[in-house]
């Protein structure tokens, strides 16, 4: 039977994410596979499923590249990063709970802690009502129904998905779901080659309109049927730094207290991400001739992506029907997953930016507090997706640069590098958010854009300004005190 958590402050968290474990048993023994699951659906999700397939299905395999970052930045953080924020959350005499307290915990700043999960809720609350907004306007439109109906219905199922559930039993659904997208992608893929001969294919696709001649379409160093560009490539690449910058993955090796089990999440996580990303590629390169002779302008969101594929390669057979509103489901429950995540996230930090509760308040008291965060978090976003007019595609990537270029940096060096001072962290932070901002939006060269100029992504930019800030700054700054450098060097041996 499952226990709901209790309520309770716990060194700036609510304790409906502080861990405490449903069905504990059972999850001892899944606990590696469940984390690098609930990790890595989050930007497999986002990206594979949500934003990447369209782009890659409309311009070729030059797309691709981003995949790379993607997965580049998801290995940097397993291999360099999760077992020293594991190692340093257990050595500590603080409570460290995610990425935010464990900027506390290290330098002794509540100011530290505030300026990231103010960044945080920013950035994930803008990609969590812009999933929201569009999700709305794809179910509203296919369902008929209002479309403030639709997205109360969704917010009331996230808000109480958020206070009911465990995080546990949320990373056991996320395991199931990604595991599920793998395998629709994965047999897709063996479906297609079983019904179209090579030689099919490719006459197909010299029949479908994509945007130049086959051999270029699936070549990964073209995108829209031209040779790109050495910036293009670091820009596609640099996507991955979002990776580093965002607080899931910290959140959830901080709970794991076995390494045996956290070194099975790291590997478990490589091939899921290695395996999603890889086969969603290869689907979305696919599109082209199996839509034939539908075009692919007619793409314009992920929802027309896989509606117009599964209807066209399902044509004919007897169970069409009943299977591709199952592989659409599956592919609604993924997003719907992501967007809890984000949504319990930007729920944890907005609760640590009040300040801790007295100890005499009552379970009851702090329960409702708890509750009433998220609710309001859940009105925020439905004001937002509803009344505010704006391109999703862009706030989200506006949301995943700002993690990028203003917390990648000192995620980094924060848990790589002993003599990082706390004005460093602060001072790296604050440049990295505004170098993204003004490279991003603000004209400077022929009423263009830094980024318009130059083709230098916004991302890449802000991170390495913020890196030589946070450098530069700690060489010329007060260092931690003993205590805390006494933790730092346990945490850095026993990575040895």
């Amino acid at each position: 039977m499952i226990r709901l958590c209790k309520f309770e402050k716990r060194g700036g968290s609510m304790a409906v994410f502080s861990e405490k474990r449903v069905l504990e048993k059972k999850q001892n023994h899944v606990r590696g596979i469940v984390t690098a699951g609930q990790v890595s659906a989050n930007d497999i999700i986002l990206w594979s499923v949500f934003l990447m397939p369209v782009h890659i299905a409309l311009f070729g395999a030059g797309q691709c590249i981003v995949s790379i970052g993607l997965f580049a930045g998801n290995v940097f953080m397993w291999l360099f990063l999760s077992k020293r924020m594991n190692s340093y959350a257990a050595f500590s005499n603080q409570k460290i709970y995610n990425a935010s307290e464990f900027f506390a915990a290290r330098y002794g700043s509540i100011s530290l802690k505030n300026l990231s999960s103010f960044i945080w809720i920013a950035a994930l609350g803008a990609i969590l009502v812009s999933v929201m907004k569009t999700v709305v306007k794809i179910t509203s439109e296919i369902l008929d129904i209002n479309r403030y109906l639709c997205l109360f219905v969704f917010l009331v199922v996230l808000v109480l998905a958020t206070i009911l559930l465990d995080s546990g039993i949320i990373g056991i659904c996320k395991t199931i779901i990604l595991v599920a997208v793998i395998t629709v992608a994965v047999t897709t893929i063996v479906y297609v080659f079983s019904v179209y001969h090579a030689s099919e294919l490719l006459d197909l696709y010299r029949k479908s309109n994509i945007p130049t001649d086959t051999s270029r379409y699936l070549n990964i160093l073209y995108y829209k049927g031209k040779l790109v560009e050495v910036t293009d490539v670091i820009s596609m690449l640099a996507v991955g730094i979002g990776c580093i910058g965002m607080p899931l993955m910290y959140k959830e090796v901080i709970n794991i207290r076995d390494v045996k089990r956290l070194d099975r999440s790291g590997i478990c996580a490589v091939v899921f991400e290695g395996l999603a990303i890889l086969s969603t590629s290869i689907v979305a390169l696919l599109v082209a001739p199996v839509i034939h002779p539908d075009k692919l302008e007619e793409i314009g969101n992920s929802s027309d992506f896989y509606n117009m594929l599964y209807q066209s390669l399902l044509s004919g057979e007897e169970y069409a029907q009943p299977v591709r509103i199952g592989i659409l489901l599956i592919y609604l429950l993924a997003v719907i997953i992501l967007m809890e995540s984000l949504m319990r996230t930007v729920s944890e930090h907005v609760r640590g930016l009040i300040p801790s509760f007295h100890k005499t308040f009552s379970d009851n008291v702090k329960m409702i507090i708890n509750i009433s965060v998220i609710v309001l978090v859940g009105i925020a976003v439905f004001i937002c997706a509803g009344c505010l007019e704006f391109n999703s595609l862009e706030v989200i990537i506006v949301g995943w640069g700002i993690c990028a270029g203003a917390l990648a940096a000192p995620c980094i060096m924060a848990l790589m590098w002993k003599g990082a001072t706390k004005t460093g962290m602060l001072r790296g932070m604050e440049t990295g958010l505004l170098v993204y901002l003004i490279w991003k939006f603000v004209p400077m060269i022929n009423n263009m854009t830094m980024y318009e100029a130059t083709g230098v992504c916004a991302d890449l930019v802000a991170f390495l300004f913020s890196l030589a800030a946070i450098i530069i700054l700690s060489m010329f700054t007060q260092k931690t005190d003993e205590e805390e450098q006494k933790v730092f060097e346990q945490m850095r041996q026993s990575q040895r």
